[in-house]
C-alpha cells in the first residue's frame, strides 16, 4: 500500500513539473519546437512538406480544444520567422500561456495514437 501511495505522489509531483514548464525566457520559436517535440513524441510530427499554418490545423483537426492555442503559437512563430517582428509585453504572454496549454492539452494525442493502434 505504501509503494502504491509512494508511486502515485511521485507521479503527481513529475505530472505538476511537466505542466508548470519552463519559466524562463520563451520566444515564439522556442513555442513552436516545444510544441511541435510534444506532438512528435505522441506520433504525429510535422512532415517536411508541412507548413506552419498547415501543421497547426493537422494538429487542431486532431485536439480541436487546442485549435486557439495552436494558432496563437503558429502565428507567432510565422510572425517572427518570415516578417522579422519582435514579439513582447502582452503578445509574448500570450504566447507563453498558450504554449503551458497546449503542454496539457496535446497529450490527448497519445490517446489517438493508441487508438490507431487498436483499430
Amino acid at each position: 500500500m505504501l509503494t502504491l501511495i509512494l508511486g502515485a505522489l511521485v507521479l503527481a509531483v513529475a505530472l505538476a513539473v511537466w505542466v508548470r514548464g519552463p519559466r524562463g525566457e520563451l520566444s515564439p520559436d522556442a513555442a513552436w519546437r516545444a510544441m511541435t517535440r510534444a506532438a512528435s513524441r505522441f506520433g504525429f510530427a510535422q512532415r517536411p512538406t508541412q507548413t506552419v499554418y498547415e501543421y497547426a490545423s493537422v494538429l487542431g483537426d486532431l485536439v480541436p480544444v487546442a485549435r486557439d492555442d495552436l494558432g496563437v503559437v503558429a502565428t507567432a512563430k510565422v510572425e517572427t520567422a518570415y516578417a522579422g517582428a519582435r514579439l513582447a509585453g502582452a503578445r509574448l504572454d500570450t504566447v507563453r500561456a498558450a504554449t503551458r496549454r497546449l503542454r496539457v492539452t496535446l497529450l490527448r494525442l497519445l490517446f489517438r495514437r493508441w487508438g490507431r493502434r487498436r483499430g
